[in-house]
């Protein structure tokens, strides 16, 4: 359908046909046998493969979130290839601060997208954001997302709510608010911020607020 890649580019066309560079994202179970015993992760690579594929038939095309072609069966997802860095470079690269400023206003356009159709991002961090060379936020890899009702996951460190530390009961789209703001927090200080996980999951942990310049008071309310 035509709306699959809508917004996609083509690097080449014809008389007859346009020519797209996309990426395949295959899921690869792992199986071995330790001590006479078989262990597979294949139940986990199934379900973050779900996860993702559900939030990429639920939301549509949209200018902040990786485009979706379609599936290819026994093969894996078709996704747009898209060019650029993760968040953590460009970060340590200190962009002017009306840059800085534009890379929130994007995240919390897609975030907010995903969050419309009640799902979650669930792993939201600097190596899951593709920055392009035109500083368009890009989010990616779906596979901890949940539903509105379903139990979040463990992420990333430091993105980790304090309740998904503390294995209390959680809310997916709130603690990917709290995400969103330790991701300033790194924004801001140009650089991956360290946090002790007993700390933090005591709910004891805050940046110096002094020293963020641009999102302090955005950092208060996400954290």
């Amino acid at each position: 359908p035509a709306e699959r890649i809508a917004g996609l580019i083509p690097f080449e066309s014809g008389s007859s046909a346009s020519l797209f560079r996309c990426v395949i994202k295959r899921p690869e179970p792992l199986r071995m046998e330790v001590n006479g015993d078989i262990h597979t992760n294949a139940p986990d690579v199934i379900t973050q493969f779900l996860a993702e594929l559900r939030v990429y038939r639920s939301v549509g095309r949209h200018h902040n979130i990786a485009g979706f072609v379609g599936c290819i069966p026994g093969v894996g997802m078709v996704l747009e290839q898209i060019e650029g860095q993760t968040l953590l470079p460009r970060i340590r690269a200190q962009p002017p601060a009306a840059v800085r400023v534009s890379w929130y206003n994007q995240l919390l356009d897609g975030l907010a997208h995903i969050h419309s159709f009640d799902l979650s991002h669930g792993d939201l961090n600097t190596l899951n954001i593709i920055v392009t060379p035109s500083d368009t936020i890009k989010l990616i890899d779906f596979g901890r997302s949940v539903g509105a009702l379903e139990k979040p996951q463990v992420c990333s460190r430091p993105f980790t709510s304090p309740e998904l530390l503390r294995g209390d009961r959680a809310d997916g789209l709130l603690c990917d608010a709290y995400a969103l703001g330790m991701l300033l927090v790194c924004i801001d200080m140009g650089d991956l911020v360290d946090v002790d996980p007993a700390i933090q999951r005591k709910n004891e942990w805050a940046p110096d607020y002094d020293q963020l310049k641009l999102f302090a008071s955005r950092v208060k309310g996400y954290l």
